[in-house]
Formats: C-alpha cells, sequence, structure tokens
C-alpha cells in the first residue's frame, strides 16, 4: 500500500508481498525448456454446479457455478515474500516513511560527485535493508477463477429472447459484481446473433456482441463484452472474448414419435378392420 500525505507529501509504504509463480522451465537452467515433461504435473480439480427452471413457456431463470476447484502447483515453484522491517529512521508504525531530504545538503551533495554517488549507494542499501526478499522453491496451492451466475429470461417467441444476468467474479477471496442486459436471436436455422450490454465495476460504457453458427450437433461461437475497446483500447480498462464449440447429444426424437406413429397407425388399422367384419357380419341379421 503506497500513500501520499496531502498536507506533508511524505510517502508511506506499508507492505507486506507473498508471490508465487510456477514456470515451465527451470530458473537455475532456464535453457533446458522441457514442456512436455511438465505438462501434466501440476494437477487440479474443479466443478461446475448449475440448475434452471421455467415458469412457463415465456419465463425462466437459472443459477450456477463454475470453475469452483484449484490446482496444486508443484514444477519449478518460486515463493518470493517481503514485509517493512525495522531497519532505522524510517520505520513508523510497521511500514516505510520518508519525509524528504534537506534541499541544502541535496545541493552540497550534487556539487560533488563522489560524495553524491556513495550517497546513492547507501540510500539504495537503505532501501534494500527495509525491504528484504525472502525466497523458497516451496509447493503451493491456488484456487481456480471461480464465477458465481444468476440469470432470468423471457423468450418473446422462439427464436428471440431477453435475459438479464448478474455475475460474480471470485478473485482473491473478493467477488466482482457485473449486471448484463442481452438480447439473443436465430436466423435462418444457422445463424444466432447476440447483442448485449454490461456494467462491470464502475465502468459502464461496455456493449458486446457476438455470432454463433450451427451445423447439425455442433455450435460453435464468437463473443465479446466490449467491442468499443476494440476502436479505443486505450480508453477501455476491460475487455473480454470468448470462442468456443459446443456438441449436442441427443436421442432422435423424430425417430422415436415415427415409431409411435407407425405403431399407432397399426392399431387403427387392426381396429378399423375389426370393425368392418363386426358390421359385415352384422349386415345378414338385419
Amino acid at each position: 500500500k503506497f500513500t501520499t500525505d496531502p498536507e506533508t507529501y511524505d510517502i508511506a509504504i506499508q507492505e507486506k508481498l507473498l508471490v508465487n509463480t510456477s514456470l515451465i522451465f527451470n530458473p537455475e537452467n532456464p535453457n533446458a525448456l522441457d514442456i512436455t515433461s511438465n505438462l501434466f504435473k501440476n494437477n487440479g480439480f474443479a466443478i461446475d454446479l448449475g440448475a434452471s427452471y421455467d415458469f412457463n413457456e415465456y419465463f425462466g431463470t437459472s443459477f450456477s457455478i463454475v470453475d469452483l476447484g484449484f490446482i496444486s502447483w508443484k514444477t519449478n515453484t518460486q515463493n518470493m515474500a517481503s514485509k517493512v522491517e525495522n531497519r532505522g529512521i524510517y520505520y513508523q508504525d510497521g511500514g516505510f516513511l520518508f519525509s524528504g531530504i534537506n534541499v541544502e545538503n541535496a545541493l552540497n551533495l550534487m556539487s560533488n560527485e563522489d560524495d553524491f554517488g556513495g550517497t546513492l549507494s547507501n540510500m539504495q542499501d537503505t532501501l534494500l535493508a527495509y525491504f528484504p526478499l525472502h525466497q523458497t522453491n516451496k509447493p503451493y496451492m491456488t484456487a481456480t477463477y471461480a464465477k458465481l451466475l444468476l440469470s432470468g429470461y423471457y423468450n418473446i417467441n422462439k427464436n428471440n429472447s431477453l435475459s438479464l444476468l448478474f455475475r460474480g467474479d471470485i478473485v482473491s477471496k473478493t467477488m466482482l459484481p457485473s449486471f448484463t442486459f442481452a438480447y439473443s436471436g436465430s436466423f435462418f436455422n444457422f445463424l444466432d446473433v447476440y447483442a448485449t450490454y454490461s456494467i462491470i465495476g464502475k465502468t459502464y460504457a461496455n456493449v458486446g456482441i457476438g455470432l454463433g453458427l450451427r451445423a447439425g450437433p455442433i455450435h460453435m461461437y464468437l463473443l465479446t463484452d466490449n467491442i468499443i475497446a476494440a476502436f479505443a483500447p486505450l480508453n477501455s480498462p476491460t475487455m473480454n472474448v470468448q470462442m468456443g464449440m459446443l456438441v449436442h447429444i441427443t436421442k432422435n426424437k423424430n425417430k422415436k414419435d415415427s415409431s409411435d406413429n407407425k405403431k399407432k397407425s397399426k392399431v387403427d388399422k387392426k381396429k378399423t378392420n375389426k370393425d368392418n367384419n363386426e358390421l359385415i357380419l352384422e349386415t345378414p341379421n338385419q
């Protein structure tokens, strides 16, 4: 945490740093890059859960949590930890406090190159003493990037629908919320079109589009939640692009219906023949 006092301009640093990495190469021998042998050594587990409910043919709701799990990192791990330590006058309230330098002394030092260079070297050593870095090589575990989704939808007709989505991204035990209003439509029995407007954090200029193609059981899609970022990347804090492919495996309902219709037709035919025979038998008695 880095802060500046608005009145005195004192610089205060409260540091508690922990960085864990798992590299695809050994840092002690970076030239020996061996991706294949380390490909499946960092194992983990994740699960997706969800449920949906249709109130009627027009309204419905759904809930899901995806990517809920963990990864255990064991390959070429490095752990770097640091926190402010008490090394003298700049230590205050568990942090580092710098109140500035004396201008007159600084000008005198700058006039003498040898003294100035020595002073800079001493300042560097002093800063390193206040911020020591401890490094280890222990395995560690991280949570996967879990996402909580809650939505409600309205089917305008068979091919067009509107939906409202709440999404919570769980990052480092903190939930980052977003809200999305979306339209989806199907055209020509193979083309899907998506349009969205999202409020993500404190940003409001998030207009997304997407396209999907269907060919039999295969469905491919490409979409983004902020198409504006493609034209003004420096003014857009976030942009997500997703692409994927789905394969639908279902029982052929048409064959079942056709088989049921054939059976029904045979039964009706037998019944008709039976009724006709009864009529024929009864006719001579009239």
